[in-house]
């Protein structure tokens, strides 16, 4: 009887708590967001995945068609793989050209070190402005090659590749304007010269910079240094943003007129004695530091999508084709495209909220919109046809591409490691330059071995660059004539490269080989005579 009793009390309980907490025994409802495959086709080019998914995203009860391409290299822990930024601006401007140009240039700049395997676009940029000079010039920071080419808004995250693989993201730390000298290897002299100013004489104990947009005559009795610029970029407005690379080009006490290209250094510390000499190349930057101290290049992003795990919450609902950048914890870097704009066929694109958990379901631990539109591009490379297929449908036009400022790529090889710094004052000893070349007939470059060389560099028509641990190396030329710079390094802590020796090679057809050879015997038989 009790037993009875206590059963109907227990059936009763779990009726009135079922009324009170249904939830508690209902079945879970499902995943806000989903990702309904119909599709998914994927390969594998040296290390980086390529996916192209089609089907739906349903977040909540709404579900949306979309088209969607990813991307992804583990650059932390494969050595042959790399990311980095790049563009092709032109010097003393900016400039704007699509992803497939910007691979073309990317791609001779590391030639016979790595190759671009998959790209996509990157940063908001200025598309229309009354002055031509503006146009192309990223909204963010832009770094190149450990260079802030352009600075843009500081409050702009900032996607920052270094040379260790790791990635970082956030807003960018800068810590002022600094003059960096290079001495003839790209190794950075370690000695500090902060810019105090720019288009102004230096007070005492300064230096300052004047650029060739200071369309005044300089005029001052202190000597002043006039570098001709390899590369020379300045904007106005509420903030100024300077960047300069050259070469020395004179010392002078009179005045001076800035021609388009040049800038000009004043201050004593300048002057220190073996800092500064024609060999040398100059930059004149803002350095970055924080988490982006010594990134290699750098590419500035909008929205925040996800931060450690978790989904950043926006209340943009704009929908439109995306691109978008994400970093897993295992340090696999991953770029996603989003068709969009297509009404015809129902392919709106994606507003932030879909995007961050399209990030989140690929692993993203952090993750950054980039510019989208009708910039969003993504490339991949093609070994059968050599060429770089679009494997997103652009919304301008899925048959052209936009111009755009700069981009992020994926590259497969060996990119050279920057130079540890230089000593200053250097007491290493310099190792004398290479001498007496000549050419085998086997197309063997050889010349005199330096004492204490370790290896030797070979830089043909200023493009490509070649190492050797001998003194000779292979040469396979093509008919025409060639500059070759060759260059000796020793252990860098006790021995500093030597000076660069220039020689210049001709390479005739067989014809034209026995005709100079005939010439040469009949000039020694005529001097016979």
């Amino acid at each position: 009887m009790l037993k009875n009793y206590f059963k109907k009390f227990c059936l009763v309980a779990l009726f009135v708590v079922a009324l009170i907490f249904p939830l508690s025994i209902r079945a879970q409802e499902p995943e806000y967001f989903e990702l309904i495959i119909d599709t998914d086709v994927s390969k594998v080019l040296h290390g980086v995945e390529h996916r192209r998914i089609t089907g739906s995203v349903r977040t909540g009860t709404r579900i949306v068609k979309q088209q969607i391409n990813y991307t992804a290299a583990n650059i932390l822990t494969d050595e042959n793989l790399f990311a980095v930024v790049g563009d092709n601006y032109i010097p003393h401007g900016f400039g704007m050209g699509h992803i497939r140009g910007q691979t073309f240039v990317i791609n001779q700049r590391f030639q016979y070190q790595a190759k671009v395997v998959s790209a996509v676009n990157g940063d908001f940029y200025i598309i229309r402005h009354e002055d031509p000079n503006y146009l192309g010039m990223t909204i963010g920071s832009h770094i190149i090659e450990y260079r802030t080419i352009h600075e843009g808004d500081h409050s702009r995250p900032l996607i920052g590749f270094h040379d260790d693989g790791s990635v970082t993201i956030g807003p960018p730390e800068y810590k002022g304007y600094q003059v960096i000298v290079l001495d003839n290897a790209g190794s950075k002299k370690q000695k500090e010269i902060n810019v105090a100013g720019f288009n102004r004489l230096p007070e005492e104990g300064e230096v300052t910079a004047f650029f060739w947009n200071h369309t005044d005559t300089i005029s001052s009795p202190e000597p002043k240094m006039v570098f001709k610029g390899i590369d020379v970029k300045t904007t106005q407005g509420s903030v100024g943003r300077y960047f300069a690379e050259g070469t020395l080009n004179y010392i002078t006490t009179e005045d001076v007129t800035l021609e388009r290209g040049d800038f000009l250094l004043m201050g004593e510390d300048i002057f220190s004695e073996g800092l500064i000499t024609e060999e040398e190349t100059v930059i004149v930057h803002n350095v970055l530091g924080g988490i982006h101290e010594g990134i290699r290049s750098g590419c500035a992003g909008g929205q925040m999508l996800v931060v450690n795990g978790e989904r950043v919450v926006s209340d943009n609902t704009d929908v439109h084709p995306r691109t978008a950048v994400g970093v897993k914890a295992d340090g696999t870097v991953f770029f996603v495209t989003i068709d969009g704009r297509f009404k015809l066929e129902n392919i709106p694109g994606m507003d932030y909220e879909q995007l961050s958990y399209l990030m989140l379901y690929f692993g993203a631990e952090t993750a950054i919109n980039v510019d989208g539109g009708g910039s969003s591009t993504m490339l991949f490379y093609n070994p059968e046809t050599d060429y770089y297929d679009t494997m997103n449908r652009p919304s301008d036009n899925p048959l052209s591409l936009r111009s755009v400022a700069n981009g992020m790529f994926f590259l497969y090889g060996n990119l050279e490691a920057q130079l540890p710094p230089s000593p200053y004052p250097d007491t290493r000893e310099i190792l004398t330059k290479p001498s007496h070349f000549y050419f085998g007939e086997d197309k063997m470059l050889k010349f005199d071995a330096v004492p204490n060389a370790e290896y030797y560099t070979i830089r043909v028509n200023g493009r490509e660059k070649y190492r050797t641990t001998t003194n000779s190396y292979q040469f396979d030329f093509d008919y025409g004539t060639y500059e070759l710079e060759i260059q000796a390094f020793g252990d860098f802590a006790s021995y500093k490269q030597s000076s660069i020796e220039t020689i210049e090679v001709s390479v005739f057809t067989p014809g034209v080989s026995n005709l100079i050879e005939g010439l040469k015997k009949y000039g020694q038989s005529a001097n016979r005579k």
